[in-house]
């Protein structure tokens, strides 16, 4: 029999659109069953009048909006009720894939409720579960930007190429939107929500969305053929290295040194790819590794990237280290330390290309060396957010300037909108910086 908390098949849309999956019933009217599914990184609701019991329980992510799919208004529940910082668990951020039999349970110490710019400075919405105001910490990319300098060659690239700052700046953003787009097209790939190559039209509405929400909503048509490349390369890596996916876009954040981001790749993998002759002849070892994708130059301010990622990962799953000396032991006896690689799709013309380059020595070296003295010249320029500014009321001559503008901290406005299930990934709340960072 099926009722309330019943495990089901469902389809949904329809025509070229119809999709099936699995979900779990949270409400039943008559011959209507209310499923909640796996829509990308979100849940959502689907009306039906046909499912079927599975044994397997939910396991597709399906990404209606990245597909076109159009749902009719009347099939899709979208109340929602008030929440505090705890509940609403439709909208933290989560992993788009999480191997639970291999690392347990996520911990709740911690949730993250989206993203929020202060002052230039890229920074996550942190929830302790201890605490009752959210956390603003900024990301691992923003630090290294800021404290590390940029790799010479890609300094004498823009010298050489451009005749502006603005000009610099547009194919700057354009870089970071292509590769905003791939890493969510390999996420896609990866949970097998894609379009069909030969679709055509799916694919413009695909790649039309996903430039639009990368801020490059012209690259549509000039970047299609590009991600299909990466697509394809991150495929062959995956078969090279007999790759087995743990962690997908996992948000992540460390209390005790004031960081977050979200992890692009936590895999197990073999430590290379065997060949018939010279030194990659012995059998790969299987190790587990953090991987960047990044689709410009491997360069090595990357290092203290992926390096934090480590440690962010050692923080929130305190057992990991126990787990692999348990399971991966090394015959010398001595403890079992996660690698570090970067991956790189290239473009091509027959066959797919990439570079995977293991860092894991730099990487120890720069968090054992470098990582706490870039972390107190990165809090050294940092400034606590400033306020959020609300307009109010109908101005008048005779009207206080208290009567038409008050202010209200960012962290409050953050509490009130996880309260009220208004936040998100995509949220950025506009604020007020001080008058003499304006001016100067």
């Amino acid at each position: 029999m099926i009722g309330i908390g019943s495990e089901v098949n469902v389809s949904y849309g329809s025509g070229e659109f119809k999709r099936d999956t699995t979900g779990v019933v949270v409400d039943v009217k008559g011959n209507k069953y209310k499923v909640k599914i796996k829509v990308g990184n979100e849940d959502t609701h689907v009306i039906s009048t046909e499912v079927s019991l599975v044994d397997n329980g939910p396991s597709e992510e399906i990404d209606l909006v990245a597909l076109g799919l159009e749902m009719n208004p009347d099939d899709v529940d979208k109340s929602s009720e008030s929440v505090d910082n705890k509940s609403d668990e439709d909208k933290w951020m989560k992993p788009m894939r999480y191997d639970l039999e291999f690392m347990g349970p996520i911990p709740t110490n911690y949730k993250i409720a989206g993203r929020q710019k202060i002052r230039g400075i890229r920074h996550y919405v942190v929830c302790f579960e201890d605490q009752r105001e959210p956390w603003f910490l900024p990301s691992v990319t923003s630090v290294i930007d800021k404290v590390m300098p940029k790799d010479e060659n890609f300094i004498k690239y823009m010298v050489n190429n451009f005749g502006s700052y603005d000009e610099f700046k547009e194919w700057l953003d354009g870089k970071a939107g292509f590769g905003t787009v791939v890493h969510g097209a390999i996420a896609d790939f990866v949970n097998g929500v894609l379009p069909e190559f030969e679709d055509n039209d799916a694919w413009h509405a695909y790649m039309s969305l996903a430039c639009e929400r990368a801020g490059s909503k012209s690259k549509a048509s000039a970047w299609t053929e590009g991600v299909k490349e990466c697509i394809i390369d991150f495929w062959k890596w995956v078969y090279d290295y007999q790759v087995r996916i743990i962690m997908l876009e996992q948000p992540l954040a460390s209390r005790k040194w004031g960081i977050a981001g979200q992890l692009d790749l936590l895999v197990e993998m073999n430590s290379h790819i065997q060949k018939k002759t010279g030194k990659n002849a012995v059998e790969p070892t299987r190790v587990i590794a953090v991987v960047d994708i990044k689709t410009g130059d491997a360069m090595a301010r990357y290092n203290g990237q992926v390096g934090m990622y480590g440690l962010m990962l050692h923080e929130t799953f305190p057992g990991l280290q126990r787990m692999l000396n348990d399971k991966y032991k090394k015959n010398d006896g001595s403890a079992v330390t996660l690698e570090y690689g970067i991956f790189t799709p290239k473009t091509f013309r027959s066959e797919p290309k990439y570079t995977f380059v293991w860092r894991t020595d730099k990487v120890m070296e720069y968090m054992a060396d470098t990582f706490q003295h870039h972390m107190v010249l990165f809090k050294q320029q940092l400034k606590k957010p400033g306020n959020i500014r609300i307009f109010k009321g109908k101005p008048d001559f005779n009207t206080q300037l208290e009567d038409v503008i008050t202010y209200k901290t960012l962290e409050q406005e953050w509490i009130d909108r996880i309260s009220s299930g208004n936040y998100g990934s995509d949220v950025d709340i506009t604020v007020q910086d001080d008058e003499d960072d304006e001016e100067s």
